[in-house]
Parts: C-alpha cells; sequence; structure tokens
C-alpha cells in the first residue's frame, strides 16, 4: 500500500496521510474522498509517499479516487506550491485561489447543458409542413438559417414543446445536449488608429521579446496611450494561437477594458471577477484550461486560472492597492503575476500613470525594462493645476468661492464637473453638542459613519450597520450632530446650492445594485450628468471626454497618516484624480484644496513630474531603510482579549529573536505594538514588525520559528503579511 498526503480544509498545516490502495497509480493534484473525524470529504492528493508520516497501520484508507488525471497544469502547481511557500500559507489555502469551489465540494462537477435541435438529414428538404402549421415553417426557417438552435430560441419565437415534438416525431430534427458556459464577449474588430511613435517604440521593444520571461514597466502619464500599447503588443500573441492575460485592479473597470477589447479582437474574451457564481467561475475555468478562450480579463480572482497556453500577462495600473490581498494569504497579484510569467518564460507588461516605487525602483537598477510615454495621446492637452489655500478661504458646502464659481462656469459651458472627497458616507461621526459623547461601533471602538441613502450608521472597519441615533444614551439629549463632510452630504448640498444641475455619484455605496455602475457610467458619458461627486473608484482608469474641471476637496488627508505607505498613495490618488480631466480636445483645470499649500510633497506632485516625486521618495525610503531598500513581513495576533494577544505575540518574539541572534541573521524585530486598528470586530489586535536585509533573511527567520507561530494559533488568530503596503 502506498501512503499519500492529502490537502483537505481544516486547520492542517501539511495536510493528512491516508493509504492508497487503489489499482491505478497514485498521482499528486488529483482529487480523492477521505474519511475526516466522521465526515468524508473531498480532498486533493500533494505528495506520494512523505517522508515523516504515521505506521500505516495508524493509518485511514482513502474511500474514492475522483480524478485520473491532474486537476492542473505543471507551471500552475509550481505557483501554488511557490506562492504558499513565499507568503506563509498552507498549500490548500494556495491552491483554493486557483481551483473553483467546485471541484473542492462537488465528485463530478459538470458544465451545464442545453438542448441543441439540428436537421436530421437532407430528407428535410423535401418536408413540406402543412400551409396553417406556421410555427413548423417559422421552425425550419430558424433551423436552416442558424444550423442548430436552442430550446430557449425556440421558446424565445414562440415555437412550442408540441411542435418541436411533432417534427421529432417525424425525424425531421434530433435534438442533443451540449455544454452551456457564461457569456463571453466577441465582436467584429474595428480599425486599430495609428500609434504615436512613443507607443510604436514601446510596442516593438515589447514584440522583440515574446518567447521569453522580461518584466516591462510602461510607465505613461495619464492618456498617453497604454491600453493602445497593450492591444498592439497583445496581436501577434493571439495571433500565434496563445493566451493573454489582463489584469485590472478592481471590478469596475471590467466592463470598459472589455469593451477597449471587444472593439480590437474577433475573439472569445473571458471576464473573471469574485462577483461571479460558483458555477460560472467553474464553467469558464474548464473553457480557459481547454484553451476555448485566449484573452482572460481578470481581478486578482483570476489571477491563479489554469493557462496552459499562456503567452503573455500585462497588469494594468499596476500601482493600486487593490491587487493585495487582505485576507489569507496575504499575496500581492502583481508580484504573483511576475512570478506566473517567469515560470512560463513569457514577457509581462506593468503599466501606470503613477508607478509603485518598488517597481519604479527595479526599472532605474535594470531589473525591469522602463518603457515611458511623457506625451499625451492625439489630441488630449495638458492640465493646468491651481492650489486653493483653505486657510485664507472659507468654503462652503467644502467648496471654496473660487472652486464653486469655476464649477457654475464649467457647467454653463456645458461641460463636466469632478469633485473628488475620500470617504463616502455622509458625516465621519455623530456627536452630542451637549456632553461630547460619540456614536461608536461597539466591536471596534471606531466613530460609526452617518449615512443618508438610505438613513443608517455603519462602521466602515467591521461594516456592521445600525439605525440612526436620536437621543444622546449619555446625557438624554437630543442636540446630536454630525461632523466632517462625505460624499453624500457634498451632494446634498450641491444640490442646494445649483438646484438645475444633475449630479451623480460614484462610490461603493451608490453601485452595490448590479448594473447601477454601469448605468451612472452611461450617463455621464452620455452627458446627463453635469458633476460627479466620488471617492477614489473615479480615479482609475475612467475615460470622462466631457470633463474639463477637477476639483480635489482635501488634498492633505493622506499627509497624516502613521503609515510611511500613505504619502505615496496619496500623491498617486491626486496624480490619477487630475488625470479625468483633459481627456477630449478640452482643455482641463485641477483645483486642489488644501490647508498645506508649501507642503514639500504635494508641491512635487503639483510640478506634474512624477517621476522626480518618485526619485525624491526613493532618496528618503533609503534613508529610513524602508522598503525596496529592505524586506518586511508583519505579524498580527487577533484575540478576544488583549492579554491573549500581547502574551502570544511576546512568546514569538522571543523565539525570533534568539533565532536571528542563533542565525546570525541581522533582521530587526520590533517589540509588540498596537495596531493601527487595535480593535476591529470584537476583537483585540497587535503585531510584530519585521525588517531585513533580503529576502531571503526574512523568510529564514519565518521558516525558522515556524513550530512557535503553529504554537500561537491555538491560542489566537495570527495572519502574516510578507511584502505589506499599508499598516493595519
Amino acid at each position: 500500500m502506498t501512503v499519500v498526503r492529502v490537502l483537505v480544509h481544516g486547520p492542517f498545516t501539511d495536510g493528512l496521510d491516508y493509504l492508497y490502495s487503489v489499482a491505478t497509480p497514485a498521482m499528486p493534484f488529483t482529487r480523492v474522498i477521505v474519511p475526516l473525524g466522521t465526515r468524508k470529504v473531498i480532498g486533493v492528493i500533494s505528495e506520494i509517499n512523505p517522508k515523516a508520516s504515521l505506521p500505516k497501520d495508524k493509518l485511514k484508507s482513502i474511500v474514492k479516487v475522483l480524478d485520473h488525471k491532474t486537476l492542473l497544469s505543471t507551471p500552475a502547481i509550481d505557483l501554488i506550491k511557490w506562492l504558499a511557500n513565499y507568503y506563509q500559507c498552507t498549500l490548500y489555502q494556495s491552491l483554493r485561489l486557483s481551483l473553483p469551489k467546485h471541484y473542492l465540494q462537488k465528485e463530478q462537477p459538470e458544465c451545464a447543458k442545453q438542448i441543441i435541435y439540428t436537421l436530421n438529414n437532407a430528407d428535410h428538404n423535401d418536408f413540406n409542413p402543412a400551409k396553417n402549421a406556421h410555427k413548423q415553417h417559422k421552425a425550419l426557417a430558424l433551423l436552416r438559417e442558424h444550423g442548430g438552435v436552442s430550446h430557449d430560441t425556440f421558446i424565445s419565437h414562440e415555437i412550442t414543446s408540441s411542435t418541436i415534438k411533432s417534427l421529432i416525431s417525424k425525424n425531421i430534427i434530433t435534438q442533443s445536449k451540449h455544454r452551456l458556459f457564461p457569456k463571453t464577449h466577441a465582436t467584429t474588430a474595428i480599425t486599430p488608429r495609428t500609434l504615436t511613435n512613443a507607443q510604436q517604440s514601446a510596442v516593438d521593444a515589447i514584440c522583440q521579446h515574446l518567447h521569453h520571461f522580461k518584466t516591462f514597466l510602461l510607465f505613461g502619464v495619464t492618456g498617453s496611450g497604454k491600453t493602445a500599447v497593450y492591444i498592439e503588443a497583445i496581436k501577434p500573441v493571439i495571433q500565434s494561437g496563445k493566451q493573454v492575460l489582463v489584469l485590472v485592479p478592481e471590478i469596475n473597470l471590467t466592463p470598459q477594458t472589455l469593451m477597449r477589447f471587444e472593439q480590437n479582437f474577433n475573439e472569445p474574451i473571458a471576464a473573471i471577477h469574485s462577483q461571479l457564481t460558483d458555477q460560472a467561475r467553474f464553467e469558464l475555468f474548464v473553457k480557459v484550461q481547454n484553451t476555448e478562450i485566449n484573452i482572460i480579463i481578470a481581478t486578482r480572482s483570476g489571477l491563479l486560472f489554469d493557462t496552459p497556453n499562456l503567452g503573455m500577462i500585462i497588469v494594468d495600473e499596476e500601482h493600486d492597492a487593490s491587487y493585495k490581498q487582505q485576507n489569507i494569504p496575504t499575496y500581492h497579484a502583481r508580484d504573483i503575476a511576475i512570478v506566473k510569467a517567469q515560470k512560463y518564460n513569457i514577457p509581462i507588461i506593468l503599466g501606470s500613470g503613477t508607478p509603485s516605487l518598488e517597481s519604479y525602483y527595479h526599472a532605474s537598477n535594470g531589473k525591469y525594462h522602463l518603457l515611458t510615454l511623457k506625451n499625451r495621446a492625439l489630441n488630449q492637452v495638458s492640465n493646468q493645476v491651481h492650489i486653493i489655500n483653505l486657510q485664507k478661504s472659507k468654503t462652503q458646502a467644502g467648496l471654496s468661492p473660487i472652486l464653486i464659481d469655476k464649477v457654475k462656469q464649467t457647467i454653463a459651458n456645458n461641460e463636466q464637473v469632478l469633485l473628488f472627497i475620500n470617504r463616502r458616507g455622509f458625516a465621519h461621526s455623530l456627536i452630542c453638542q451637549d456632553c461630547g459623547w460619540c456614536a461608536n461601533c461597539n466591536q471596534c471602538e471606531k466613530p460609526y459613519t452617518l449615512h443618508t441613502k438610505p438613513q443608517h450608521l455603519a462602521c466602515h472597519f467591521c461594516g456592521k450597520a445600525r439605525e440612526i441615533i436620536l437621543q444622546c444614551p449619555n446625557c438624554q439629549s437630543h442636540n446630536l450632530s454630525d461632523i466632517g463632510q462625505g460624499t453624500e452630504k457634498l451632494e446634498d448640498e450641491l444640490s442646494a446650492l445649483l438646484p438645475t444641475a444633475n449630479i451623480a455619484r460614484l462610490d461603493r455605496s451608490s453601485t452595490q445594485k448590479k448594473g447601477a455602475l454601469e448605468d451612472v457610467l452611461n450617463d455621464i458619458k452620455s452627458q446627463h450628468i453635469d458633476i460627479i461627486v466620488g471617492t477614489q473608484m473615479i480615479a482609475k482608469g475612467h475615460d470622462f471626454q466631457n470633463v474639463s474641471l477637477v476639483g480635489i476637496i482635501n488634498a492633505d488627508a493622506g499627509f497624516y497618516s502613521q503609515d510611511f505607505h500613505a504619502v505615496e498613495r496619496t500623491a498617486q490618488l491626486i496624480i490619477q484624480v487630475a488625470g479625468r480631466t483633459g481627456r477630449g480636445s478640452k482643455p482641463g483645470d485641477v483645483y486642489i484644496q488644501t490647508y498645506q499649500p508649501d507642503n514639500p510633497i504635494l508641491q512635487l506632485i503639483l510640478q506634474a513630474d512624477y517621476k522626480k516625486f518618485l526619485e525624491h521618495s526613493l532618496e528618503t525610503r533609503k534613508l529610513l531603510s524602508y522598503p525596496p531598500f529592505s524586506y518586511q513581513a508583519y505579524i498580527y495576533a487577533q484575540a478576544s482579549k488583549t492579554q491573549t494577544c500581547t502574551h502570544a505575540l511576546q512568546q514569538l518574539n522571543h523565539a525570533l529573536v534568539n533565532c536571528n541572534e542563533q542565525k546570525k541573521l541581522h533582521c530587526q524585530i520590533s517589540h509588540v505594538l498596537p495596531a493601527i486598528n487595535i480593535k476591529q470586530a470584537g476583537h483585540y489586535r497587535f503585531m510584530l514588525m519585521l525588517t531585513a536585509g533580503t529576502r531571503k533573511q526574512l523568510h529564514q527567520l519565518l521558516n525558522a520559528v515556524t513550530n512557535d507561530i503553529k504554537l500561537a494559533r491555538k491560542k489566537v488568530r495570527i495572519t502574516i503579511d510578507i511584502d505589506p503596503i499599508d499598516i493595519k
């Protein structure tokens, strides 16, 4: 009998061992049914004859073999193993990112099928239904035109089941079942537009490296035509029959990216994102794995789909924080995409108008190939940037008089306005004017955000919501007041200030309903909207041709954070938002309201040279030995009691310090620190910060304390964030 290690759901770091006594040889990454306690569950074989195992007489036997070939291609298996090792998670946790749930929940998952009717043979040419058999005539006409017709299509043309049965009984048509996949996208390609010299140079450079691994950083100012470069670089890959994976940071960018690719490729296109049903995700996985689809547009949830014939990867808006997974495993999709390209030996393009410091650093030292688009494409014009000093200006509805006048003037010119405020809801908090009580979430000890559409209080940390409080529970006063401003309040105040203007709000709350985002974007495109009010959702990739004025309500918010990453994110956000104007033939104006007009970081941003900001930031990071000049991991502990957290981390800290000294790794290990969000969803959170000179040193240290981490996990919830992009 063979011993196999099987990955199953549960707190089993390395999997469980079972006896394999089936006649067919055991194969890694095939599914089996195994006993687990009193249940029988689906697991995946990860190893044959593992080195450390219980004696065979202590092992249970597998119940059933479900697969006779591996679930994934070799490069896909290598990638999930790498991810599990690098991000300090179990192989099962990594595997779940790749495999659809159906594989781990159903013995024989199947694609949905539909009934298709076809003409039986040549005899149908001699078949003439009665003159009054109109539905039979219609059915034959449809079949002769299309060759095969689905049952649903017949019904939609008012061809009844009795008509279908009659034609089957006369041996005129035959029915069969075919796999039914979620709708993919394909249209007739349009004539591509002429590239600028810079775009063509970028395409030429990429196409010289189509058959081996190379990382390109496409650093193009907003509106410079990065998507056109992607499309032209992809064409020879698709023509050679290879697959292309295009990553976008968020689902709201998927429709417009789809549209651009539909206009340029007469190919079926798969759109993969977190809102797909489990069945739709499974069926697209099958179709991509069988190379029936060659263009895959995906958020990070589609990154680990098995793409056996992959020829190129593109990561659009590579700087975006949405690529970082916050739950275990805390992987970064951009970084995994680079590793995936390396394992498939193919090129990868990282595109951004505001590249991350890490990517720019690698490009500047030659690790990545830097491609630059310095100018806006075609007739797009440069923007004029203006500073409004809020120290010297009173505001109305959060807007200075200068900005209000510009809004009115822009609308009068039949042009559109975009106003950015990076906080959704109506107000930051609700307080009592008499005693100072604040409406806090008991689970997080953070102020509730006041929402009015619909009316409720919501905690933006744990998601808890409750009804609006009308009376102070501390002093029974009804004198409650809202503090601060969010998108809802700005929308309401603008409606009162400009009653004839059509205003649209774009934030996570207003776009929750299916199709809501597409409806608003269509209204903006058709110029039914005068003013767009939104959060960072409006900063990402949208092409608003008629927006000639952008107002940034409070540019300072990100400069006050305890997190050293915040300055970079703020700079990226300001530049991305500013880039939403001047995208057509009309010049754009950007007005930035700030209480710190002399802030040196803000001044660098305003010079419209993001490269200077990057170089300045890299100098600062180097002086402080921050990434990318070092490598970090944060270890978070979470428990219902403070003492439980701190005690577990103190023991882990002791183990880390000892290993660091014994192995002479020279890593820096912090004391136990409170997390920035110290309480969340009823649990307290503390952390350790590890910093190393190399990735190897960092992972040597973490691997050395694997058993200590396992012991800590028995007492508290442990999350290890490798290469963190923020402090939570």
